[in-house]
Protein backbone atom coordinates (compact mmCIF):
# COMPACT_ATOMS: atom_id res chain seq x y z
CA UNK A 1 0.00 0.00 0.00
CA UNK A 2 2.77 2.28 0.87
CA UNK A 3 4.50 1.86 -2.85
CA UNK A 4 1.56 1.90 -4.34
CA UNK A 5 0.50 5.32 -2.65
CA UNK A 6 4.68 6.51 -3.36
CA UNK A 7 4.17 5.70 -6.97
CA UNK A 8 0.94 7.24 -7.43
CA UNK A 9 2.64 10.99 -5.52
CA UNK A 10 5.75 10.45 -7.90
CA UNK A 11 3.51 10.51 -11.14
CA UNK A 12 1.40 13.19 -9.73
CA UNK A 13 5.06 15.11 -9.58
CA UNK A 14 6.16 14.75 -12.91
CA UNK A 15 2.50 15.76 -14.22
CA UNK A 16 2.77 18.81 -11.32
CA UNK A 17 6.58 19.62 -13.38
CA UNK A 18 5.28 19.01 -16.99
CA UNK A 19 2.20 21.25 -16.36
CA UNK A 20 4.21 24.21 -14.66
CA UNK A 21 6.64 24.29 -17.53
CA UNK A 22 5.94 27.01 -19.85
CA UNK A 23 5.55 26.46 -23.86
CA UNK A 24 3.36 26.79 -26.47
CA UNK A 25 1.85 24.21 -28.90
CA UNK A 26 3.42 23.07 -31.54
CA UNK A 27 2.81 24.97 -34.74
CA UNK A 28 2.74 22.89 -37.95
CA UNK A 29 3.37 24.84 -41.28
CA UNK A 30 1.81 23.70 -44.19
CA UNK A 31 2.98 25.03 -47.65
CA UNK A 32 1.67 27.17 -50.06
CA UNK A 33 -0.13 25.58 -53.39
CA UNK A 34 -1.19 27.22 -56.02
CA UNK A 35 -5.52 26.56 -56.04
CA UNK A 36 -5.02 24.44 -52.87
CA UNK A 37 -5.13 25.37 -49.16
CA UNK A 38 -3.30 28.46 -47.98
CA UNK A 39 -2.60 28.50 -44.52
CA UNK A 40 0.21 28.37 -41.77
CA UNK A 41 -1.37 28.00 -38.34
CA UNK A 42 -0.33 26.95 -35.23
CA UNK A 43 -2.54 23.85 -33.96
CA UNK A 44 -5.94 25.13 -32.09
CA UNK A 45 -5.71 28.37 -33.87
CA UNK A 46 -9.49 29.82 -34.30
CA UNK A 47 -7.92 31.52 -37.77
CA UNK A 48 -10.19 30.82 -40.78
CA UNK A 49 -9.42 28.84 -43.38
CA UNK A 50 -10.51 29.62 -47.23
CA UNK A 51 -10.92 26.38 -48.76
CA UNK A 52 -10.21 25.43 -51.83
CA UNK A 53 -12.58 24.73 -54.82
CA UNK A 54 -14.43 21.63 -54.64
CA UNK A 55 -14.97 21.82 -50.68
CA UNK A 56 -18.54 23.51 -49.93
CA UNK A 57 -20.12 25.18 -46.95
CA UNK A 58 -23.40 22.79 -46.32
CA UNK A 59 -25.43 22.63 -43.21
CA UNK A 60 -27.67 19.04 -42.15
CA UNK A 61 -30.53 19.49 -39.52
CA UNK A 62 -29.20 18.18 -36.04
CA UNK A 63 -31.54 14.85 -34.92
CA UNK A 64 -30.90 16.36 -31.55
CA UNK A 65 -32.39 19.68 -31.21
CA UNK A 66 -33.56 20.54 -35.04
CA UNK A 67 -30.80 23.41 -35.90
CA UNK A 68 -29.06 23.67 -38.57
CA UNK A 69 -25.89 22.63 -38.25
CA UNK A 70 -22.90 23.39 -40.45
CA UNK A 71 -19.55 21.86 -42.27
CA UNK A 72 -17.31 22.17 -45.03
CA UNK A 73 -17.89 19.27 -47.39
CA UNK A 74 -15.80 17.30 -50.05
CA UNK A 75 -17.58 14.76 -52.29
CA UNK A 76 -15.17 11.85 -53.69
CA UNK A 77 -15.24 12.08 -57.51
CA UNK A 78 -15.83 9.17 -59.87
CA UNK A 79 -17.75 6.41 -59.78
CA UNK A 80 -16.26 4.40 -57.34
CA UNK A 81 -16.87 4.76 -53.37
CA UNK A 82 -13.96 6.02 -51.66
CA UNK A 83 -13.29 6.32 -47.93
CA UNK A 84 -14.52 9.36 -45.89
CA UNK A 85 -12.60 10.97 -43.86
CA UNK A 86 -14.17 12.87 -40.65
CA UNK A 87 -12.43 15.65 -39.44
CA UNK A 88 -12.62 17.18 -36.19
CA UNK A 89 -11.77 21.09 -35.32
CA UNK A 90 -9.86 21.71 -32.13
CA UNK A 91 -10.80 23.19 -28.95
CA UNK A 92 -10.98 26.48 -29.64
CA UNK A 93 -11.71 25.67 -33.71
CA UNK A 94 -14.83 25.35 -36.13
CA UNK A 95 -15.51 23.62 -38.93
CA UNK A 96 -13.94 27.01 -40.57
CA UNK A 97 -10.65 26.54 -38.70
CA UNK A 98 -7.75 25.64 -41.20
CA UNK A 99 -7.24 21.47 -41.49
CA UNK A 100 -4.41 20.19 -42.94
CA UNK A 101 -6.14 16.65 -43.54
CA UNK A 102 -8.24 18.78 -46.40
CA UNK A 103 -5.25 18.89 -48.72
CA UNK A 104 -4.55 14.91 -47.83
CA UNK A 105 -8.37 13.91 -48.70
CA UNK A 106 -8.30 16.19 -52.00
CA UNK A 107 -4.85 14.33 -52.98
CA UNK A 108 -6.04 11.56 -52.26
CA UNK A 109 -9.85 11.88 -53.27
CA UNK A 110 -11.62 10.73 -50.13
CA UNK A 111 -14.96 12.11 -49.34
CA UNK A 112 -14.47 15.10 -46.79
CA UNK A 113 -16.22 16.74 -44.00
CA UNK A 114 -15.25 19.11 -41.00
CA UNK A 115 -18.67 19.76 -38.79
CA UNK A 116 -19.28 22.31 -36.56
CA UNK A 117 -20.07 20.15 -33.37
CA UNK A 118 -21.87 23.64 -32.04
CA UNK A 119 -18.15 25.46 -32.22
CA UNK A 120 -15.66 25.83 -29.77
CA UNK A 121 -16.01 24.18 -26.00
CA UNK A 122 -16.41 26.92 -23.90
CA UNK A 123 -20.22 26.64 -24.27
CA UNK A 124 -22.30 23.76 -22.31
CA UNK A 125 -24.12 22.76 -25.94
CA UNK A 126 -20.16 22.04 -27.17
CA UNK A 127 -17.55 20.16 -25.52
CA UNK A 128 -19.03 16.45 -25.66
CA UNK A 129 -22.63 17.05 -25.06
CA UNK A 130 -25.22 14.86 -26.37
CA UNK A 131 -25.63 17.43 -28.87
CA UNK A 132 -21.96 17.11 -30.34
CA UNK A 133 -21.92 13.56 -30.62
CA UNK A 134 -25.40 13.32 -32.41
CA UNK A 135 -23.73 16.45 -34.91
CA UNK A 136 -20.84 14.50 -35.40
CA UNK A 137 -23.26 11.30 -35.81
CA UNK A 138 -25.45 13.72 -38.27
CA UNK A 139 -22.47 14.70 -40.72
CA UNK A 140 -21.26 11.25 -41.19
CA UNK A 141 -24.45 10.49 -42.17
CA UNK A 142 -25.29 13.71 -44.59
CA UNK A 143 -21.72 12.62 -45.98
CA UNK A 144 -22.71 9.22 -47.42
CA UNK A 145 -26.28 10.35 -48.69
CA UNK A 146 -24.50 13.25 -50.26
CA UNK A 147 -20.98 11.85 -51.06
CA UNK A 148 -19.92 8.40 -52.70
CA UNK A 149 -18.51 6.67 -49.29
CA UNK A 150 -17.14 3.07 -49.11
CA UNK A 151 -19.38 2.21 -45.64
CA UNK A 152 -16.27 -0.05 -44.88
CA UNK A 153 -13.50 3.02 -44.65
CA UNK A 154 -15.21 5.74 -43.09
CA UNK A 155 -12.45 7.47 -40.42
CA UNK A 156 -12.67 9.85 -37.49
CA UNK A 157 -9.72 11.92 -36.89
CA UNK A 158 -8.88 14.76 -34.51
CA UNK A 159 -5.80 16.22 -32.77
CA UNK A 160 -5.84 18.25 -29.35
CA UNK A 161 -9.62 19.52 -28.84
CA UNK A 162 -10.11 17.66 -31.45
CA UNK A 163 -8.71 14.71 -29.99
CA UNK A 164 -10.61 14.66 -26.76
CA UNK A 165 -14.29 14.88 -29.16
CA UNK A 166 -12.83 11.75 -30.87
CA UNK A 167 -12.08 9.86 -27.67
CA UNK A 168 -15.97 10.47 -27.36
CA UNK A 169 -16.90 9.77 -30.74
CA UNK A 170 -15.42 5.95 -30.46
CA UNK A 171 -17.00 5.20 -27.45
CA UNK A 172 -20.49 6.69 -28.38
CA UNK A 173 -20.94 7.06 -32.40
CA UNK A 174 -24.32 4.96 -33.76
CA UNK A 175 -22.05 4.24 -36.90
CA UNK A 176 -19.78 1.73 -37.69
CA UNK A 177 -16.60 3.25 -37.99
CA UNK A 178 -12.95 1.62 -39.33
CA UNK A 179 -10.52 3.41 -37.16
CA UNK A 180 -10.30 6.65 -34.79
CA UNK A 181 -6.99 8.34 -34.85
CA UNK A 182 -6.47 10.47 -32.09
CA UNK A 183 -3.63 12.79 -31.62
CA UNK A 184 -2.40 14.32 -28.08
CA UNK A 185 -5.86 14.58 -26.50
CA UNK A 186 -7.37 15.60 -23.43
CA UNK A 187 -9.07 12.63 -22.00
CA UNK A 188 -10.30 14.06 -18.45
CA UNK A 189 -11.32 17.57 -17.74
CA UNK A 190 -11.10 17.84 -14.01
CA UNK A 191 -7.61 16.81 -14.35
CA UNK A 192 -6.84 19.10 -17.49
CA UNK A 193 -8.64 22.14 -15.45
CA UNK A 194 -6.44 21.43 -12.97
CA UNK A 195 -3.23 21.31 -14.60
CA UNK A 196 -4.37 24.45 -17.00
CA UNK A 197 -4.74 26.33 -14.02
CA UNK A 198 -1.08 25.67 -12.55
CA UNK A 199 0.17 26.83 -16.35
CA UNK A 200 -2.53 29.49 -16.15
CA UNK A 201 -3.81 28.45 -19.32
CA UNK A 202 -6.94 30.41 -20.99
CA UNK A 203 -8.21 26.69 -21.36
CA UNK A 204 -9.47 26.74 -17.62
CA UNK A 205 -11.57 29.35 -17.77
CA UNK A 206 -13.01 27.36 -20.76
CA UNK A 207 -13.61 23.81 -18.92
CA UNK A 208 -15.53 26.39 -16.46
CA UNK A 209 -17.31 27.99 -19.33
CA UNK A 210 -18.68 24.73 -20.72
CA UNK A 211 -19.09 23.06 -16.98
CA UNK A 212 -20.53 25.03 -14.25
CA UNK A 213 -22.60 28.24 -13.63
CA UNK A 214 -19.81 30.14 -11.55
CA UNK A 215 -16.15 30.26 -10.85
CA UNK A 216 -16.14 26.70 -9.30
CA UNK A 217 -15.35 23.79 -11.10
CA UNK A 218 -18.69 21.21 -11.30
CA UNK A 219 -16.66 18.26 -10.76
CA UNK A 220 -19.44 16.11 -11.77
CA UNK A 221 -20.40 17.64 -15.26
CA UNK A 222 -16.62 17.56 -15.91
CA UNK A 223 -16.84 14.29 -15.46
CA UNK A 224 -19.76 13.52 -17.20
CA UNK A 225 -18.12 15.15 -20.55
CA UNK A 226 -14.93 13.01 -20.15
CA UNK A 227 -14.44 10.07 -22.32
CA UNK A 228 -12.38 7.98 -19.71
CA UNK A 229 -15.26 8.06 -17.90
CA UNK A 230 -16.97 7.12 -20.74
CA UNK A 231 -15.33 3.43 -21.42
CA UNK A 232 -17.59 0.51 -20.98
CA UNK A 233 -16.16 -3.64 -20.55
CA UNK A 234 -17.65 -3.35 -24.61
CA UNK A 235 -14.53 -4.05 -27.14
CA UNK A 236 -14.44 -1.54 -29.45
CA UNK A 237 -15.89 -2.71 -33.11
CA UNK A 238 -13.28 -0.05 -34.43
CA UNK A 239 -9.42 0.58 -34.47
CA UNK A 240 -8.66 3.14 -31.56
CA UNK A 241 -5.05 4.35 -32.05
CA UNK A 242 -4.13 7.18 -29.72
CA UNK A 243 -0.80 9.44 -30.51
CA UNK A 244 0.61 11.86 -27.86
CA UNK A 245 4.01 13.33 -28.43
CA UNK A 246 6.49 13.11 -25.75
CA UNK A 247 6.93 16.71 -24.93
CA UNK A 248 3.27 17.30 -24.49
CA UNK A 249 2.95 18.99 -20.81
CA UNK A 250 6.84 20.66 -21.33
CA UNK A 251 6.61 22.33 -24.31
CA UNK A 252 2.45 21.90 -24.95
CA UNK A 253 -0.84 22.04 -23.09
CA UNK A 254 -1.64 18.54 -22.37
CA UNK A 255 0.17 15.79 -20.77
CA UNK A 256 0.59 12.43 -22.21
CA UNK A 257 -0.89 10.95 -19.15
CA UNK A 258 -4.00 12.13 -20.92
CA UNK A 259 -3.34 9.50 -23.57
CA UNK A 260 -1.67 6.85 -21.32
CA UNK A 261 -4.69 6.56 -18.53
CA UNK A 262 -6.98 6.29 -21.24
CA UNK A 263 -5.73 3.06 -22.79
CA UNK A 264 -5.27 1.69 -19.44
CA UNK A 265 -8.88 2.27 -18.86
CA UNK A 266 -9.80 0.65 -22.30
CA UNK A 267 -7.04 -2.45 -20.84
CA UNK A 268 -8.41 -2.83 -17.14
CA UNK A 269 -12.34 -2.50 -18.18
CA UNK A 270 -12.20 -5.10 -20.79
CA UNK A 271 -10.30 -7.48 -18.81
CA UNK A 272 -6.61 -7.59 -19.86
CA UNK A 273 -4.58 -6.76 -17.19
CA UNK A 274 -1.60 -7.71 -18.91
CA UNK A 275 -1.92 -4.77 -21.19
CA UNK A 276 -2.28 -2.24 -18.43
CA UNK A 277 1.33 -0.40 -18.69
CA UNK A 278 2.68 -0.01 -15.43
CA UNK A 279 3.40 2.13 -13.36
CA UNK A 280 7.87 2.28 -13.92
CA UNK A 281 7.21 2.40 -17.63
CA UNK A 282 4.37 5.76 -16.92
CA UNK A 283 6.83 7.36 -14.94
CA UNK A 284 9.69 6.62 -17.57
CA UNK A 285 7.70 7.72 -19.92
CA UNK A 286 6.96 10.99 -17.87
CA UNK A 287 10.81 12.11 -17.47
CA UNK A 288 11.40 11.01 -20.70
CA UNK A 289 13.61 8.60 -19.88
CA UNK A 290 12.77 5.44 -22.31
CA UNK A 291 15.55 4.74 -24.62
CA UNK A 292 13.87 5.27 -28.60
CA UNK A 293 14.67 2.15 -30.55
CA UNK A 294 16.45 2.56 -33.87
CA UNK A 295 14.40 2.59 -36.93
CA UNK A 296 11.40 3.40 -35.35
CA UNK A 297 10.36 5.99 -38.24
CA UNK A 298 6.75 7.75 -37.70
CA UNK A 299 6.39 10.62 -40.61
CA UNK A 300 8.67 12.72 -39.45
CA UNK A 301 8.85 11.57 -35.75
CA UNK A 302 10.13 8.72 -34.13
CA UNK A 303 7.87 6.05 -31.87
CA UNK A 304 9.26 5.96 -28.60
CA UNK A 305 6.81 3.98 -26.71
CA UNK A 306 3.74 1.40 -28.34
CA UNK A 307 1.45 -0.69 -27.07
CA UNK A 308 -2.12 -2.67 -27.58
CA UNK A 309 -5.04 -4.14 -26.07
CA UNK A 310 -7.49 -5.56 -28.34
CA UNK A 311 -8.05 -3.03 -31.05
CA UNK A 312 -6.58 -0.07 -29.03
CA UNK A 313 -3.09 0.91 -29.62
CA UNK A 314 -1.14 3.46 -28.30
CA UNK A 315 1.88 5.33 -29.67
CA UNK A 316 4.40 7.79 -27.87
CA UNK A 317 6.19 9.37 -30.21
CA UNK A 318 8.91 11.95 -30.41
CA UNK A 319 7.61 15.39 -30.77
CA UNK A 320 5.17 17.18 -28.64
CA UNK A 321 1.35 18.83 -28.85
CA UNK A 322 0.90 18.06 -33.03
CA UNK A 323 -0.32 15.91 -35.13
CA UNK A 324 2.22 14.03 -37.92
CA UNK A 325 0.00 14.75 -41.05
CA UNK A 326 1.79 12.96 -43.23
CA UNK A 327 1.95 9.81 -41.20
CA UNK A 328 -1.75 10.08 -40.27
CA UNK A 329 -2.68 10.27 -43.78
CA UNK A 330 -0.93 6.87 -44.50
CA UNK A 331 -2.16 5.19 -41.67
CA UNK A 332 -5.81 6.33 -43.39
CA UNK A 333 -4.32 4.62 -46.97
CA UNK A 334 -3.15 1.75 -45.06
CA UNK A 335 -5.65 0.77 -43.19
CA UNK A 336 -8.33 1.68 -46.14
CA UNK A 337 -6.12 -1.06 -48.04
CA UNK A 338 -6.89 -3.61 -45.26
CA UNK A 339 -9.93 -5.88 -44.94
Amino acid sequence: MHIRKRSAFLIFCLVAIAAFVLGSATSERFPIVSGVLKLVTPWDSPEIAEYPKGFRRIAFVSSNDGTKQPAFFRPSTGDKKRPLLVSLHTWSGTYEQADPLALKAQENNWNYIHPDFRGPNWTKEACLSDKVIADIDDAISFAIQDGSVDKDNIFVVGVSGGGYTALGVSQRTSHRLKAVLVWVPISDLNSWYKQSRQREDDYADSILRCTSSGAVLDEAEAAKRSPINWISSRPSEAIVEIYAGINDGYSGAVPITHALLFFNKIARMQGKKEDIISESQMMRLLSKEIDVPKGALQGDGRIIFTKSSGKTAINIFEGGHEMLTDYCAQRIKELAATP
